[in-house]
């Protein structure tokens, strides 16, 4: 890129510096006050936010709106780049096997990628990889960088620049992915670098509207706890974070620590490796049967109809058009259907006052 671009780091002294009318630069600029730097971001009970719209569903659940991120954690080659592909595909187009993930982007808002890992080569295939699986020679909404051969805090620099560009062109930016977060930092024990670096990446997401994901390696000897104070850090903020695992040669996909409703391991999407499609493959999920299948779905479905409402017990007609509002639920028979297979498994039932709630 032939300009220099400088990423800036939101410390307490330059705030306070700006808010003074002093610029990032040293230069006057213009004084703000504090109050009026706040002045928008109180809570107002007559004012409340238009409802996010859905970006992204895995295994039918809804995990991504704009202005947050999401962390997807795993041992190496444990499948962080097939799924994060997965996503991209899913993004950019329906056609293919997106393993298990459906995204809603009808206004064909860019998707970009950012690869600190890979060479070149492998960048190529990567990007390759994502195309053939949404069933596509090219798209003008994919765009990928490679900056493995970048410095450290060049790279920092180049995503903020490149999501805040597209985010000001054409109809903006739907997703943001990168991989991974680890090459992004000098030190991911350091508590003040990497608490800087997730503050002003979940900044950066509320700035554009978009949606962040990003691979972080686990632990070597954990299953549960990524790399140091950076992933204790993303884990924090992110409002889905998924989990990869592999057993023998199948991968799945699952998250538990979620603002939103779990992705449970038995019902997250499975896919393994095909030498004939030269990609991940979508296989048949943990759960053993039909029925455990459509139960399952069925309590996916039913809970996020509870969370949407944001009450813990409604009459039957309001339960019925809250699952009607879960992204994949297209008609009310459809999630009448969700409605008596919960039912006749006492996943539900009524209270006192004759409302359905989740079994206690």
């Amino acid at each position: 890129m032939s300009d220099t671009v400088m990423i800036e780091v939101p410390t307490t002294d330059r705030m306070l510096a700006c808010c003074a009318g002093i610029g990032a630069d040293g230069h006057e600029s213009k004084p703000v006050s504090i109050d009026e730097r706040i002045a928008g971001l109180w809570f107002d009970p007559h004012r409340p936010p238009p409802d996010e719209p859905v970006l992204v569903t895995i295994a039918g659940i809804h995990c991504a709106t704009p202005g947050n991120i999401t962390t997807i954690t795993a041992h190496k080659k444990e499948g962080k780049t097939a799924f994060m592909s997965a996503i991209s595909s899913a993004a950019i187009s329906k056609r293919g096997d997106n393993l298990g993930v459906e995204a809603f982007n009808p206004d064909n808002k860019t998707v970009l990628h950012f690869d600190t890992e890979q060479s070149a080569m492998d960048h190529w295939k990567i990007c390759d990889s994502i195309l053939r699986r949404a069933q596509l020679p090219e798209s003008a909404i994919f765009k990928s960088l490679c900056l493995t051969s970048l410095p450290i805090l060049e790279r920092q620099a180049v995503v903020h620049h490149v999501i805040r560009q597209e985010a000001q062109r054409g109809n903006g930016v739907f997703i943001a992915l990168i991989d991974g977060h680890g090459d992004l930092v000098r030190n991911v024990n350091d508590p003040e670098e990497t608490a800087d670096y997730v503050a002003a990446l979940h900044a950066l997401a509320i700035e554009t509207r978009c949606h962040i994901y990003g691979a972080l390696h686990l632990n070597p000897g954990s299953d549960f706890k990524s790399r140091g104070h950076l992933g204790s850090e993303l884990e924090r903020k992110s409002q889905t974070n998924l989990r990869l695992e592999k057993t023998d040669e199948l991968f799945c996909a699952w998250g538990d620590a979620n603002r939103g409703a779990p992705i449970p391991k038995n019902a997250g999407p499975c896919f393994v490796w095909s030498n004939d499609a030269r990609m991940h493959v979508s296989v048949a999920t943990r759960l053993q049967t039909k029925s455990d299948v459509q139960l399952e779905d069925a309590r996916m479905k039913v809970a996020e109809g509870f969370r949407l409402a944001g009450k813990p017990a409604l009459h039957y007609s309001e339960l019925i058009a809250a699952i009607q509002r879960v992204p994949g639920v297209k008609s009310s028979s459809t999630a009448e259907r969700h409605f008596r297979t919960a039912k006749q498994a006492r996943y539900i039932s009524k209270n006192l006052l004759n409302q359905w709630q989740i079994t206690p």
